[in-house]
C-alpha cells in the first residue's frame, strides 16, 4: 500500500468526521483533527464548555498567526510520524491545505470534500443542538472557504448519502491501489 495523507473538508454537518474516522480505522493509521486540537486547546485555556464560535475564532487565530505551527501541532498531538498514512479531518483554510502540503512533502496529499444535502445537514446540527441557520449560512472564514475553494480543487468529492462502507473503499481503490 501507497504512503498517503487524506484531508477532508466539508460544510459543518456534512460528514466529515464520520468519514475521516472509519477511513482512518479502515488503513489503521493515525487521526489529526483540527476542530478536536481547538476543543482541547480552548479547554486548556478555560473554556468549559466552547461554542461554534469561540472554537471559530480561536481557529481562525492561529491560522492568521502562525499557520505552520498551527498545523504541526495538530498533527504532533494525532502522534503521526513522517511518511506513514494519516487521516487528518476539518480543513478549512486554503492556507492550511497549502502548508500541509509543504509539511508532508514528499507524501503525497489528497483532498476529499464530503458533500451531502442541505435536509441531512439540517438533521445533523439539529441533533448537535447548534443553531441550524447559523450553521448553514456561516460567513466566517472558518467557513466561506470550504464550498468557494477547497471544494473546486478537491481530489475527489464524495456524497455522504452514500454508505460509508462505500465511500471508504472508493478512497482506498482511487488512493492506495498500486
Amino acid at each position: 500500500m501507497l504512503s498517503c495523507a487524506f484531508a477532508f473538508s466539508g460544510a459543518i454537518g456534512s460528514g466529515k468526521t464520520t468519514l475521516s474516522l472509519a477511513l482512518s480505522e479502515k488503513i489503521s493509521c493515525s487521526y489529526a483533527s483540527f476542530g478536536g486540537y481547538i476543543r482541547m486547546l480552548a479547554m486548556d485555556n478555560g473554556y468549559k464548555d466552547p461554542s461554534r464560535e469561540q472554537l471559530q475564532q480561536i481557529g481562525e487565530y492561529l491560522v492568521n498567526t502562525d499557520t505552520v505551527n498551527f498545523c504541526e501541532a495538530v498533527l504532533h498531538s494525532a502522534g503521526w510520524q513522517k511518511g506513514e498514512n494519516l487521516v487528518i479531518d476539518g480543513v478549512r483554510h486554503l492556507e492550511v491545505l497549502r502548508t500541509l502540503h509543504r509539511i508532508l512533502i514528499p507524501q503525497r496529499l489528497v483532498l476529499i470534500y464530503v458533500e451531502v444535502e442541505d435536509h441531512k445537514r439540517v438533521e445533523r446540527i439539529k441533533s448537535r443542538g447548534l443553531e441550524i441557520i447559523s450553521s448553514l449560512d456561516s460567513k466566517h472564514s472558518t467557513e466561506v472557504q470550504v464550498p468557494a475553494k477547497l471544494k473546486n480543487i478537491a481530489d475527489l468529492i464524495v456524497d455522504s448519502s452514500d454508505p460509508v462502507e462505500s465511500n471508504i473503499e472508493l478512497i482506498i481503490t482511487t488512493f492506495l491501489s498500486n
